[in-house]
């Protein structure tokens, strides 16, 4: 069973803090490139390679669970992860017809309102048009 507390899964501090100096020199060298400068040197933090899953003693399936946990989360799905059989197990809600309907029909009155209020001011239009050309 995968320990969903581990940090080692998980993004570490080391790894954010090396995507924001990354997206630091990706912007530095935006600004230098269109400015029509020479891009600046990457910073020597970011020549070294961060450990793999693997060098950190982490198995595929278990990276894998992690981000599978992550997207369920992130998605907030009614979701669950069945280790034995290998399977993700997603919970469906059975919503009453008529709640489906409610739903579906919430904005036909705003729709409404502002279909009239083009219709209104395209007839003014028209109208004005045809003043226009009488006189």
């Amino acid at each position: 069973m995968l320990d969903l507390a581990s940090p080692s899964v998980f993004p570490s501090a080391e790894w954010k803090e090396r995507k924001a100096l990354q997206e630091a020199h990706n912007a530095e060298v935006a600004t230098a490139l269109a400015a029509g400068q020479p891009a600046p040197a990457a910073p020597a933090a970011l020549a070294t390679p961060l450990p793999t899953p693997a060098e950190q003693g982490l198995s595929a399936e278990a990276v894998v669970e992690a981000k599978l946990v992550q997207l369920i989360r992130l998605c907030r799905v009614d979701a669950r992860i069945d280790a034995r059989a290998q399977q993700i197990v997603l919970a469906s809600e059975a919503s009453a017809v008529y709640q489906h309907i409610i739903d579906k029909t919430k904005s036909i009155a705003y729709r409404a309102t502002q279909l009239v209020h083009v219709i209104d001011k395209k007839v003014a239009t028209r109208n004005q048009e045809i003043e226009a050309a009488n006189d």
